[in-house]
Formats: structure tokens, C-alpha cells, sequence
């Protein structure tokens, strides 16, 4: 038959220990791993979120901007007066062949080249534009020009009105006032990143002590006879020290003991004789001895 397995010795004990041991390590290693993967992945989360809405502010230069209007619409406007200087000069020929002619000019629609020539004269009228007015802005005859002089005169008015408002310092005033209010709602943006991030601390929480609890419950069982007697050390010297305390009383007692089962023997052997065939003590009252059986 094969030998009884032995549980109870000390190698199977020193194995166990060592397994359980080896256990809470890997799961506390596990729950360390999964909560600082947890508030990384948080941190790097978060760091990006903030990321993304620092580098999507959209700072404003109005300065800068409405320079760079100005300057489309100069090109503009670069463009267009050539053209309406050549269609003056052609309007301008064409009155004064008006005028050469004898024509007087007449507002009168049916008069041909009188009307022709009032047309031309009011619309060439340098202190007042009446192209503004559809009976030149529509005629045959003025139509370009008065579309021509029509752009220009709207371009130097933007011009001009653009280039009021960066002198005034408005530009300047209204950007710093636009790029102070798009860093607060960063920054408030940001904050709010960063309380949510609080959900990740939450999350590493339970991550961490769920294996963790159950590693210090196996750590405490490994090791369980190694607190035991740690606390019956903690408890010897109070025990020690009562023992010390009662010792005197303890050895008083212990000599009157003595005395008693001394005068005890003393009277037994008294009451004995000893046996002449085996030598053992046996009551001398006693024909018979108690050991050996033979007459005393």
C-alpha cells in the first residue's frame, strides 16, 4: 500500500505560502498596471483635448485683415480707374463734337443730340455724380461710364472707411478685446477637461482595489502564522511581567507544597518496612509484601 499523502509538514506549508504569495504579487501587479493604464490613458486624453483647443483658437488681427482688404480693393480700384479715365475721354470728345456742331443742349428726351448732349454734360459733372441716377446709369450712351464711375467712387469709399477705422484704433482695441475673450473660453474649456478628468481617477479607483483586496486577503492567509506569532511576541512581555509579579506568591506556595509532600513521604516510610526477598517498601502492617508476594 502506498504510503498516506502528509499535508500537515512544514515543505507543504513553505510551497503553499510561496503560491500564494506568488499570487497576490501578480494580482496586485495587475491592478497597479490597470489603474495607471486607466489615469494614463486619462492624462494623454486630457493633454490632447487641451491641445486641440489651443491650437483651434483662431486669434484675430483686425488690424492686419483690414489691411489686407484695403488692399484687394486698391487692386480693384487700380484696376477700374484706367478704364473710366479712357470712357471719360471718350464721353468728353464726343460732347465736344456735340458742341462744335452748334448743338444746345435740351432735357428734352425727343431732341436727339441736344438731349444726348445734357445727358453727356451732367454725367461728365465732376462735383456731383448723377450716374446714381438710372436716366444716365441706363442711357446708351453713359451706361459704362456711369458703371465705371459708379465702382470707383464705392471703392474709395471703402477704402477711405477702412483706413478711418485702423487710424481711429478701433482695429486695434476690438482685437485685443475678440483675442482676450477667445483665451477665457479656453481656458474655461480647459477647466472643464480637467475636472472631467477626475472621471478616470474614479475609474483607476475600483481597478486598483478589487485585485488589489484580494491580493492583501491572500498575502494576510500566507502569512497568517507569521502574524499570529507577532502578536503573541507583542503579548509576552505583559504576560512576563504579570508572571514576575505573582512569582512571589507562586514560590511561597510552592515551599509550603514542598513541606506537605515532604512530611507526607516522611510519614509514609514511617508506616513501611522493606521487603527481605526484592528490597521493595511495602506496609509493615502487611504479612505479605505488595511487590513480590512473599512472607514478610
Amino acid at each position: 500500500m502506498e504510503g498516506k499523502k502528509e499535508y500537515l509538514n512544514e515543505e507543504q506549508y513553505q510551497k503553499t505560502e510561496k503560491k500564494l504569495l506568488r499570487i497576490a504579487k501578480i494580482l496586485l501587479i495587475i491592478g497597479i498596471c490597470l489603474s495607471a493604464g486607466i489615469i494614463i490613458f486619462g492624462i494623454i486624453s486630457t493633454n490632447k483635448e487641451n491641445s486641440n483647443i489651443n491650437n483651434n483658437i483662431e486669434k484675430v488681427d483686425y488690424v492686419a485683415s483690414t489691411n489686407a482688404e484695403i488692399e484687394k480693393l486698391q487692386s480693384e480700384l487700380d484696376e477700374k480707374k484706367p478704364k473710366l479715365t479712357e470712357e471719360t475721354s471718350k464721353l468728353t470728345t464726343k460732347k465736344n463734337e456735340l458742341i462744335a456742331k452748334g448743338i444746345k443742349q435740351s432735357s428734352d428726351y425727343n431732341k436727339g443730340e441736344a438731349y444726348d448732349l445734357y445727358i453727356l454734360d451732367n454725367a461728365l459733372d465732376p462735383g456731383y455724380n448723377s450716374c446714381w441716377n438710372d436716366k444716365y446709369a441706363k442711357n446708351d450712351l453713359t451706361k459704362e461710364y456711369c458703371s465705371l464711375r459708379n465702382d470707383v467712387e464705392k471703392l474709395e469709399e471703402q477704402i477711405e472707411t477702412k483706413q478711418k477705422y485702423i487710424s481711429s484704433g478701433r482695429a486695434a482695441s476690438e482685437t485685443a478685446e475678440k483675442n482676450a475673450r477667445l483665451e477665457k473660453e479656453a481656458s474655461w474649456s480647459s477647466s472643464s477637461n480637467r475636472v472631467s478628468f477626475m472621471k478616470y481617477i474614479v475609474m483607476a479607483m475600483p481597478a486598483f482595489m478589487f485585485p488589489g483586496m484580494i491580493a492583501l486577503f491572500l498575502f494576510m492567509t500566507a502569512k497568517r502564522r507569521n502574524i499570529m506569532a507577532f502578536t503573541a511576541q507583542q503579548t509576552m512581555p505583559v504576560a512576563q511581567e504579570g508572571i514576575e509579579k505573582m512569582s512571589p506568591t507562586i514560590g511561597k506556595a510552592g515551599k509550603t507544597i514542598a513541606k506537605e509532600v515532604v512530611k507526607g513521604i516522611r510519614e509514609a516510610k514511617e508506616d513501611q518496612i522493606k521487603c527481605k526477598h526484592c528490597g521493595e517498601l511495602t506496609d509493615k502492617d502487611s504479612t505479605y509484601c505488595e511487590s513480590c508476594g512473599k512472607k514478610l
